[in-house]
């Protein structure tokens, strides 16, 4: 489960809740010292004292973000890495691997709600890019993309620097991302009030092996 932030004591630690939270809603620029105080229940020298100012704040966030995802991250790399010498040329194995990653990534990223607070920084990063935002994309979406392109790479017998395999990877992760970015779509025209374990399996079950066919592999069943 991803650490809800709240639960770290301090001013500081309150400070970064605050700025993860509004960062996330309004953009760097439009978000005052004062509105990062006030959320905190700090003073205003408090950012100062601890950060420096806004900016370092700012890099902090992603700071703890990039403490809280490699973990995931971790995991499905260490699975690439240790079988994808025994992977080339075979369909079966291979979507059996595009399984595990996928719905390991899947659980992580749907079914902690604190998602919810942290999909809002990242999409305003991604979208309105900070002066920061070469640290944040080696550490998270650019870890992830390039673990993903390595994977298609492999499927489609080319390298990891070719475009196709750069793409596709782009096409897999886009599939995936929409139901955390339009979750308010898809609980509104499903009629559910909320993504319980029972719905991001349900989701899994639909999920993983239309990514399978995207990669032209065959569908292996979804092991609950």
């Amino acid at each position: 489960m991803i650490a809800r932030t709240s639960e770290r004591s301090g001013t500081r630690a309150d400070l970064i809740d605050a700025g993860l939270d509004l960062f996330g809603q309004d953009g760097f620029a439009a978000v005052s010292i004062r509105a990062l105080a006030d959320r905190a229940g700090a003073n205003l020298a408090a950012i100062q004292y601890h950060f420096g100012g806004k900016d370092a704040l700012y890099r902090a966030v992603i700071d703890h973000l990039i403490e809280i995802f490699p973990p995931r991250l971790d995991f499905a790399e260490l699975l690439f890495t240790e079988q994808a010498h025994q992977l080339r040329g075979k369909a079966v194995a291979q979507a059996a691997l595009l399984k595990t990653m996928a719905s390991t990534l899947l659980r992580a990223f749907l079914g902690d709600s604190q998602m919810r607070r942290i999909v809002p920084f990242f999409l305003r990063e991604m979208i309105h890019p900070s002066p920061h935002f070469d640290h944040f994309y080696a550490a998270l979406p650019g870890r992830l993309h390039s673990l993903l392109t390595r994977f298609v790479a492999l499927v489609l017998d080319t390298t990891a620097d070719d475009e196709r395999a750069i793409l596709q990877a782009h096409a897999l992760i886009g599939q995936i991302v929409v139901f955390q970015i339009g979750r308010p779509v898809l609980l509104r025209r499903a009629g559910w009030d909320e993504y319980t374990p029972a719905r991001v399996e349900q989701i899994i079950d639909v999920l993983v092996p239309s990514l399978q066919r995207t990669l032209g592999l065959p569908v292996t069943e979804v092991t609950k």
